[in-house]
Formats: structure tokens, C-alpha cells, sequence
């Protein structure tokens, strides 16, 4: 029925048995034989069959409900009737079959110092980019290219796999600079009481206990040699000592919040592989302040697959601020929620000994003095020039 065509045919109560002669006199097959609720019945037909059916019908006088049709003669029919629905799915199918020649997503793996985009930029200059032609692409020829346009690069691999180009790289070891080689001491980035020293290169002049200043020589660049004179080298090593910090966040009780309206569509924009074609931009303009955002309509990632094709929008979110106040409660766990957000931004080679808070509640600020006890590196390298 599929293949063929079915009709379904709806009759009413009334002339239900009038329809169920005549179907039998004449010897007209059916199948799906239903009761509607109003207690009519559905009956379905081949679609050969169904011409006659409906012409008996009609010169019989018996009224015909509804008449429903299916399969793939009056699909095809539709579709002929629609041209757009039709040249749609031609589109629809030339596209599937064509978007398998084509690189729809470059993944860059090895890359420590440069970034995905910089890599990506290198590739593009040499013909490797979302929409590249893949029975066009000359791997080898292209690695080769790749590696003599920069010397950002030692080593590059990529493999094809189906419309994903996997792209490996060996960053190139950065040439050392002339002015790392300079001599250099090691003196004191803060105040502090020294706890214990870890030298590889360099003599030390300062011991175990004794305070310094900031600035003051921690181990010397300079060091004597076995049968006199000097020689010069680079100071390295962690020079520990005991520091005092002081740590200060004031949360006032009045502050201004952003309070956005209804969003609006500055810009759409169709992307397909390496191809953008706005199809609406605004004509009017936003008076008020606004933020801009920029947001993807369609999902680009399906599955481990990223699709080539997706539509961006540009919205401005308008907003108008407004005063607010908060408690001093309020302030006061805001205040010690910064102080802890500062706290656990502090180096993780600071190691806090002990901590005193001083809370102080104004009648316009909460605020919050913590005061540090720590052991860090206070040491800093300091270049100097040799004068002959």
C-alpha cells in the first residue's frame, strides 16, 4: 500500500451500510476497518481501487465524511505541487553528499606555548582550514610548507580522518636571549626574617635568622675564585624568610547593580564551513547602555562531531542602573568571602604561619584588616653589567 498508494475513506452513521453494500456487490478490497467515536467507520483502499469506490459513491448518493491519502505516489505528488519542498531536499541531499569533500573541523594537539587560533592562522596561510577541498589537499606537500613558513614549528603530522583534519605539532625551543645570560644577584623583594636558603648558583651573604630589608643583597652574582680574582655567574636559588603581609577589603553598604530589560537582535548571521552571510541587521539603534552579546543559535558540537553549519546572532541586553543597599550582615559575609577569594589567590609557595582579622562596621562599609604571618621566597633576580 505503501508503494502504490492507499486512500482511507471516513462514512458516516448514516450511511455506513449503504458503503458496506456497495463495497461488497462490487467486490472492492479494504483493510483498517475502524469505528469512529460518532460511531461512523474508516475503511482503507489501494488507490486503484479507490477511484472506482468514489466514483460509485457519487452516483450512488452516498456522502463521503473525509477522504485521507497515503504513500509514496501522493507524496512524490506534493512534493511536485511544492517546488520549494522539492528543490529543498535536492539542496538537502547535494549537500550531505558534497560535505563529505570538504574539512569540517581542524583539531590541534602538542601546542603548549602558542595558542590553537595562532596555529590555526599558520595552517590557513598555507590552504588547511574549515571548508579546504580534502581531494585537493597534498599532505606532504603541505606539512613541508607549513614547517618553512615558520620557525615557530620543529615538527608537524596531519592526519585525515574522514572530514576531520588532525593536526599534531612540535613547538620549536625558544632561542635564549642575550640578556639571560647577564650576571645577576639575588636581593630581597620584601622585609623579612630568613628561614633557610636553597642556592644553585651564587654566594650567599646573608645566614639563617638574620633580617633584611627590601632590596638588600641576598647572594651575590660575583664569587671569588681559588687563585684570587672573580668570576661572574648567574645567581639562582629560594632564599625563605619570614614576612609580614597585610591584607585589606572594605564592602560597602550602598552599591549600584545593572538592572537589564528586554533583549534585542542587532544581527544574524548564517555560517557554513568558511562562509558568513548576515541575513538580518537592525536598522534601529540602542539609546540606552547596553551589553553586547554574541550568541550561537544553532548547536555547533553534536556528539564528538562539530557541523559546519550554525547560526550566530549579535543581542544587546539594555539595562539601566539602579541603587541598592545591603545590611551590614550582608556586607560582612560578602567582605569575608573577598578576603578568602584573596587568600587562595596568594602563590602556592606562601605558606601562612598565623592570621589575626580586625573587623571594623562604619555606617557605610563593613571592612576587613588580616594581617599575615608567612614564609615565602622573598628572593629576586637583579641583573648587572660587567664595566671593564
Amino acid at each position: 500500500l505503501f508503494l502504490m498508494g492507499a486512500v482511507s475513506i471516513e462514512v458516516e452513521r448514516a450511511h455506513c451500510t449503504s458503503f458496506l453494500n456497495l463495497c461488497l456487490t462490487h467486490g472492492y478490497p479494504y483493510s483498517d476497518f475502524l469505528c469512529t467515536c460518532d460511531k461512523g467507520i474508516v475503511l482503507r483502499f489501494p488507490a486503484s481501487v479507490a477511484r472506482h469506490v468514489l466514483a460509485d459513491c457519487k452516483s450512488y448518493g452516498i456522502e463521503i465524511k473525509r477522504v485521507a491519502y497515503a504513500g509514496l505516489p501522493f507524496l512524490f505528488l506534493n512534493l511536485v505541487k511544492r517546488p520549494g519542498l522539492l528543490c529543498g531536499a535536492m539542496v538537502a541531499i547535494a549537500l550531505l553528499v558534497l560535505s563529505g569533500r570538504f574539512v569540517w573541523e581542524v583539531r590541534v594537539t602538542g601546542n603548549e606555548q602558542l595558542g590553537s587560533a595562532e596555529i590555526g592562522a599558520i595552517l590557513r596561510e598555507n590552504g588547511l582550514f574549515v571548508g579546504s577541498y580534502l581531494p585537493g589537499l597534498d599532505v606532504p606537500s603541505l606539512e613541508n610548507r607549513i614547517l618553512i613558513s615558520t620557525d615557530r614549528l620543529s615538527w608537524i603530522s596531519i592526519n585525515l580522518d574522514g572530514t576531520v583534519a588532525n593536526v599534531q605539532v612540535l613547538e620549536s625551543m625558544p632561542p635564549e636571549k642575550e640578556e639571560e645570560m647577564l650576571p645577576a644577584n639575588l636581593v630581597a623583594a620584601d622585609d623579612g626574617q630568613i628561614e633557610y636558603l636553597e642556592l644553585f648558583r651564587g654566594e650567599s651573604v646573608v645566614k639563617v635568622g638574620q633580617a633584611v630589608k627590601k632590596g638588600e643583597l641576598l647572594v651575590s652574582g660575583i664569587m671569588e675564585g681559588e687563585r684570587g680574582g672573580c668570576r661572574f655567574t648567574r645567581a639562582s636559588g629560594r632564599v625563605m624568610a619570614r614576612t609580614e603581609r597585610v591584607l585589606f577589603v572594605k564592602v560597602p553598604l550602598s552599591y549600584t547593580e545593572k538592572v537589564y530589560g528586554e533583549e534585542k537582535t542587532l544581527e544574524i548571521t548564517v555560517n557554513f564551513f568558511d562562509f558568513s552571510m548576515k541575513i538580518f541587521k537592525s536598522t534601529g539603534k540602542v539609546d540606552t547602555p547596553c551589553d553586547i552579546i554574541e550568541k550561537e543559535s544553532l548547536p555547533r558540537q553534536v556528539g564528538t562531531r562539530t557541523l559546519p553549519l550554525f547560526v550566530s546572532s549579535l543581542v544587546a541586553r539594555p539595562y539601566r542602573e539602579e541603587t541598592r543597599s545591603r545590611t551590614h550582615e550582608a556586607a560582612t559575609t560578602l567582605a569575608f568571602r573577598e578576603l578568602e577569594s584573596a587568600l587562595s589567590r596568594l602563590s602556592g609557595d606562601v605558606q601562612i604561619l598565623s592570621k589575626s582579622i580586625t573587623q571594623t562596621a562604619g555606617e557605610d562599609f563593613v571592612s576587613l584588616e588580616c594581617r599575615l604571618t608567612c614564609v615565602e621566597d622573598i628572593a629576586l633576580l637583579q641583573e648587572f653589567e660587567i664595566v671593564e
